[in-house]
């Protein structure tokens, strides 16, 4: 699949969503707070003061829901027809949902990576690790959706951020993976 053809999927997937789920009537932004967790998978790095965490932590924001990073790895497809481009690799990401309230609901359109040079990228709608976390969901208060993001990235880029930015919550994941 092509860049051109990828961003096409993306920006159509991008408009039904929008059209679909209509616009938020929040105006205050909310800062999450870090719920502990086991032992992370991969080393974390907090900065101080930030709402910054690392694989294996949750972050909560006004009591309504929790997303946590589970887990961090190259994704090696052995499909022919969802090959990263040339001087790619996929990254994926465990992610879980969870709704402390009823009505919560949440969009991997909310989910990017960011590299070590501050470049950003959209995950892949096609192709992707399995299970897969699903475009969208409305979840009851206690339910909790699981499943894998992969994004395309360049090869040599090990350091990324996991950016959940679904207004007014934000977040950051820190982590590493290898080629």
């Amino acid at each position: 699949m092509t860049a051109l053809t990828k961003a096409i999927v993306g920006l159509l997937m991008l408009s039904f969503v929008v059209a679909t789920c209509g616009g938020s009537n929040n105006t205050g932004a909310v800062s999450p707070t870090v719920k502990p967790t086991a032992t992370p998978t991969l080393a974390p790095s907090v900065p101080a003061g930030q709402d910054v965490v690392g694989v294996g932590e949750g972050l909560t924001w006004d009591g309504e829901v929790t997303v946590w990073l589970l887990n961090a790895q190259v994704f090696v497809t052995d499909s022919d027809y969802f090959d990263p481009d040339a001087g790619n690799k996929f990254v994926s990401v465990l992610v879980e949902v969870e709704a402390l309230v009823d009505g919560m609901s949440y969009s991997t359109f909310s989910f990017s990576v960011s590299d070590s040079q501050s470049f950003t990228y959209n995950g892949t709608f096609i192709g992707g690790k399995e299970p897969e976390l699903g475009s969208s969901s409305v979840l009851l208060a206690g339910r909790k959706a699981k499943g894998w993001l992969t994004f395309e990235v360049p090869k040599g880029e090990y350091e990324f951020i996991l950016i959940m930015n679904d207004y007014p919550n934000y977040g950051e994941w820190h982590f590493t993976v290898g080629d």
